[in-house]
């Protein structure tokens, strides 16, 4: 009931789409994993505002990110467990972002790549500092610019127990993170 409540709440057609098929996806999973009928999950938020299943009696929890017409939904035994993904969007203000939010041997890393590249090392970082604070449970205002990720001297990937799950030649990135 409050998921339709939220959808009608919401102002453009295509984000309320977007809402109820993350809602279905999520609904949809869980079901498999816990063998049960999507509508019956209940869900309830952290104080920070993670959702988490609130009448199954074992762990399961799950994280969900959306961007354009994608959307993710993973499902997990770790509470701790986040997902990002990102339409990498070639004419972002990506420097501006990365200099505030981004460390020093981010934003260095950042600075010496140049065109597609570039977009692509930011969206890295950004999906996994995300990603990252969804597992931690708080989001956005855990902290990017405190959530460290860079390229090693070999050019090696991020690390962190981070996986990448997806790759960046369908304009997106995703991320999965796990304290």
């Amino acid at each position: 009931k409050e998921e339709r409540i939220k959808a009608e709440s919401l102002k453009y057609e295509r984000v309320r789409q977007t809402y109820l098929a993350s809602r279905f996806i999520r609904r949809k999973l869980l079901s498999l994993y816990a063998d049960g009928d999507p509508c019956s999950w209940t869900f309830d938020s952290t104080e920070e505002g993670k959702p988490f299943v609130t009448n199954y009696p074992y762990d399961l929890f799950f994280n969900i990110s959306h961007s354009h017409d994608k959307i993710v939904c993973g499902v997990s035994q770790w509470p701790n467990f986040g997902i990002d993904l990102e339409h990498i969007n070639h004419a972002r203000p990506f420097m501006d972002i990365a200099e505030r939010y981004f460390s020093a041997r981010e934003f260095e890393a950042l600075s010496r790549a140049s065109g597609p590249a570039q977009a692509e090392l930011f969206f890295k970082y950004w999906t996994l500092k995300e990603a990252k604070g969804k597992a931690n449970g708080l989001g956005l205002v855990g902290g990017l610019s405190a959530t460290r990720f860079y390229e090693d001297e070999t050019g090696g990937a991020p690390t962190e127990n981070t996986a990448l799950v997806a790759n960046v030649s369908d304009h997106s990135a995703t991320h999965i993170a796990h304290n």
